[in-house]
């Protein structure tokens, strides 16, 4: 029977209230075989004092005096973690109970996996979820049934592009395999999509299993890391190029093998989805290989079904166009068209 050793690594920095929850949600699991470790980045906060204060066996405790900056700490606790199957807990998020056991599950039934992944309500009020985010693996899966379901693990790169396949914490990877890649966090050149790419790296060549359950939450506030370099102008554009070229330098070993992977998954998404991910891709730089590639396969399925190209959202300069447009009587409209014909 498989019952491996779960490590549930928290990185800290600050956060002593988000973290005793967070913590408390680890300690819940209803998996047995679990460790859990702390590494606290040099918080002046209570941090320290609150961990020296804990008794829980399970708990392993990490500090550093001076704060080396969140990729060193992600990668503490990876670097602390004994357990054959491994994921992060942020400090201001949280697990639901079942999280570990289920992972373990879904990699038991499937060894050839190196991950399991499931899905996070984003929500800035726990406690209250009205409309909450709902992000996890973008794949058919069975949620009625509740059954996990091996992935081709290459589906990840081109999807990346759209959408973060999954985030900490709901991530269990096996962690032999994970630590051949953990270096993927320490770019600090687009950290809103370092899980994108680290993701797309372990899961390279290999399966993958998505499992139909509701994880934990991941807390959207004012002081989440994600919101403050969001709202940074033109951090997100800037970093999700970098990001497209990380994309297309870890598909340089067998380029474009996920090509018929990604034309079938395009046959099954919902017609709303595939206009917004064609408008999109109206965006892309196209000088990036991965991009062309992808917004072709876009265009090719939207000649399939039939449909338009959708159209970009109007500048304010197209939006005065079109008002004046409307003003106009059309006999005018004609002859300005047909003395722009002959100019031309």
């Amino acid at each position: 029977m498989f019952e491996p050793l779960v490590t549930i690594g928290i990185p800290t920095f600050n956060r002593v209230g988000l973290l005793q929850q967070s913590l408390a949600s680890a300690q819940a699991q209803t998996y047995a075989r679990l460790q859990i470790v702390v590494s606290d980045n040099g918080s002046t906060d209570g941090t320290a004092e609150f961990l020296r204060g804990l008794t829980d066996p399970r708990v392993r405790v990490s500090r550093s005096e001076t704060n080396r900056g969140p990729a060193w700490n992600f990668q503490r606790v990876l670097e602390l973690a004994e357990g054959e199957l491994f994921g992060w807990l942020q400090d201001d998020d949280l697990l639901f109970p079942e999280f570990a056991a289920r992972a373990v599950a879904g990699l038991g039934q499937h060894p050839e996996a190196v991950c399991s992944l499931a899905s996070m309500y984003a929500t800035p009020t726990p406690n209250l979820l009205i409309k909450p985010w709902l992000m996890g693996p973008p794949v058919p899966l069975d949620w009625a049934g509740r059954a996990p379901r091996a992935v081709p693990g290459d589906l990840v790169l081109p999807l990346s592009l759209f959408v973060s396949f999954a985030i900490p914490p709901a991530q269990i990877f096996r962690t032999a395999h994970l630590r051949r890649f953990a270096a993927h966090f320490a770019d600090p050149t687009f950290p809103l999509y370092t899980e994108r790419t680290l993701l797309t790296a372990v899961a390279r060549q290999q399966t993958i299993v998505a499992d139909p359950y509701v994880a934990g939450m991941f807390r959207q506030h004012e002081q989440a890391q994600s919101t403050l370099l969001m709202s940074q102008q033109g951090a997100e554009v800037g970093q999700w190029i970098r990001m497209a070229q990380v994309l297309e330098e870890l598909d340089a070993p067998q380029p474009r093998g996920w090509v018929p992977l990604l034309r079938d998954y395009l046959t099954q998404i919902g017609l709303p989805v595939l206009q917004d991910w064609r408008l999109a891709a109206c965006a892309w730089p196209q000088e990036i290989g991965l991009c062309a590639v992808v917004r072709q396969l876009l265009e090719d399925e939207g000649q399939r079904r039939g449909v338009l190209h959708p159209q970009p959202p109007l500048t304010r300069a197209g939006r005065i166009k079109q008002f004046v447009r409307w003003c106009l009587p059309p006999c005018l409209i004609d002859t300005l068209r047909a003395v722009r014909r002959r100019g031309s």
